[in-house]
């Protein structure tokens, strides 16, 4: 609800700004201020059906439909250059304000408008000047508003799932200033269809933030750059996403994996995922009776002819072991007194720390301003988040610690750091392999999934324009028959 009414008191902000040139128009500047009638004032002024106004109250959806209208009024007051358009998206609170007070800016009528497009530019210049409008509106939107990702992975099942197209929402948290500003528009690592880089590392401009509507919560769905990816700058690296379990300054701890924070459980997300051995009789599996649990092949791992390896929510387990073909049914724990289980979790040290994704910490979470004490023993777990991302030098000499040539047992941190974990526990490359998430890597919050298409199954209509809020999303509701 926080980040609706932000949202709106931003599209509220730019509308005020439209007040002088409503005036200009023939309207009421007032109109510019009230929610709604702000909209259709304004589609009455560049000519569109009114009715269109309901898609400016729809938060981050407006955004997308205002950046059409403003065009169309600049158009309308005879300002059509290519400039113009991007500076009026740009910095509409302040150009919309000064063009009102320029007595060459006139309102420009319906036979004027026509007359205007009679001696106009040639539709090539006409398409050159829209086409790369759309990819400054297209960049600015996916850069501090809204971007399009495609989930590639089943580690956040069963709540989002591999093949959902999803919005996140760079709002919420704030979003971030491009750090590698010399990029291909709307590139990320490589041109479309090559191995080529389509950025230009330097220069670089230090981690900024704009103000969010909201911290990082638990439970919050969250996209990121992935940590260890060191060969890339920050905001060029591959795009994790997984539920923020831990937050900056608390204790993290897994025993038979259950999460507990400060000593205390954890709410799970009710559609947690564990990996289960499931072993049936001579009739083996039948796979239309698993589909209806919304199991798909690709969750199923065999292991002998006779027994499998799937990946299930407490319901599901509880219905196959119902079914008369399953012999046995059994949840999975990877035990510390299993050195296979402990030797690829951080943070690597088995000297000290034979941690499992079942049984893990206790972990201090570091955050910004907190001071720790330094050990041999714990340096293991801190060196890469002081060295890496806070940029020190970091030394071991003599069984003793030196940051940057300086011998120390302190350390006092520059920034918040979490703890992500995938839904799927027994299926996710998280926290518990590689450590903490560090502030500035995080890119923003799963809002919606707009489409999901899976091999298995083709497009899913249940999941269409489905909210990312918590556990909102999730699979069909599991009974077992």
């Amino acid at each position: 609800m926080i980040t609706v009414i932000g949202v709106l008191i931003l599209n509220w902000i730019l509308h005020i700004s439209l007040w002088g040139l409503y005036t200009k128009a023939g309207k009421p500047g007032w109109h510019s201020a009230v929610p709604i009638l702000q909209d259709i004032t304004l589609l009455k002024i560049i000519g569109k059906n009114e009715k269109k106004a309901i898609w400016g109250v729809i938060p981050y959806i407006n955004f997308l439909f205002n950046l059409s209208w403003l065009s169309d009024l600049l158009t309308r007051f005879n300002r059509n250059s290519f400039l113009e358009h991007s500076i009026g998206v740009l910095l509409g609170v302040i150009y919309f304000p000064y063009l009102s007070t320029r007595k060459d800016v006139q309102f420009l009528s319906d036979t004027e408008i026509l007359n205007l497009k009679s001696k106009k530019k040639s539709s090539g210049r006409e398409w050159a000047d829209a086409i790369f409008f759309a990819i400054i509106a297209a960049t600015l939107i996916r850069t501090f508003n809204i971007e399009a990702f495609k989930i590639p992975s089943q580690s956040m099942e069963g709540t989002l799932l591999a093949g959902d197209f999803l919005f996140v929402s760079k709002m919420h948290y704030g979003a971030r200033i491009p750090m590698t500003p010399i990029a291909f528009p709307l590139g990320h690592q490589t041109f479309p269809g090559t191995n080529i880089q389509c950025y230009i590392e330097k220069p670089s401009l230090p981690y900024k933030r704009l103000p969010g509507f909201q911290k990082v919560k638990r439970g919050d769905a969250v996209v990121f750059n992935f940590p260890m990816e060191d060969n890339r700058p920050i905001d060029k690296k591959t795009h994790y996403i997984k539920r923020c379990i831990g937050l900056p300054g608390e204790t993290l701890s897994i025993s038979h994996g259950q999460v507990s924070i400060n000593g205390d459980k954890i709410i799970n997300p009710d559609h947690l995922q564990y990996q289960y051995i499931v072993e049936t009789d001579e009739r083996g599996l039948n796979i239309d009776k698993l589909k209806e649990l919304d199991i798909q092949s690709v969750e199923i791992y065999q292991r002998t002819a006779n027994s499998f390896i799937m990946f299930l929510e407490e319901k599901q387990a509880e219905c196959i072991s119902k079914m008369p073909n399953i012999t046995t049914i059994q949840k999975v724990f990877y035990s510390p007194e299993d050195p296979y289980a402990y030797s690829s979790t951080f943070p690597s040290d088995t000297a000290h720390y034979k941690w499992t994704v079942d049984f893990f910490g206790p972990l201090l979470i570091p955050k910004k301003g907190l001071t720790i004490n330094l050990s041999i023993k714990n340096i293991s777990l801190y060196q890469r988040a002081i060295q890496i991302y806070e940029g020190n030098i970091v030394e071991i000499r003599n069984s003793e610690i030196y940051i940057n040539g300086q011998k120390t047992d302190k350390y006092t941190f520059q920034q918040d750091y979490y703890f992500m974990m995938g839904d799927n526990r027994h299926n996710s490359e998280d926290s518990r392999f590689w450590g903490f998430v560090p502030e500035n890597h995080i890119v923003g919050k799963a809002w919606l999934v707009w489409m999901c298409m899976q091999p298995e199954v083709g497009f899913r209509f249940d999941r269409l324009l489905k909210s990312v809020s918590g556990d909102a999303i999730q699979k069909s509701k599991i009974t077992c028959n």
